[in-house]
């Protein structure tokens, strides 16, 4: 599912129009964005826990010229799923 079929989706589940489902599918990200920014958790229940993590620096060789590479640190985006999410997988 892409994002187009997501607000879609949302927009039917929740009665609402696609513009306002696109509106808080936009707040949710940004919140969460800005949240993992500052260094927070974002726990949402039934769906899981956005954790700010860091990726260490690395060197690694280019591909065409075999010339090392250094990789500058930084910060990603994790996912731990919920009990509720996992359960509903399978």
């Amino acid at each position: 599912m892409n994002r187009s079929e997501l607000i879609r989706r949302m927009a039917r589940s929740a009665k609402i129009s696609p513009s306002e489902a696109r509106t808080v599918l936009d707040s949710f990200v940004g919140q969460v964005g800005q949240s993992l920014r500052q260094g927070e958790s974002v726990k949402v229940g039934g769906l899981g826990t956005f954790k700010p993590g860091r990726r260490a620096p690395r060197r690694v060789l280019h591909p065409s010229s075999g010339e090392e590479v250094r990789i500058p640190g930084c910060t990603v985006a994790r996912f731990v799923a919920g009990k509720r999410l996992r359960e509903s997988i399978g």
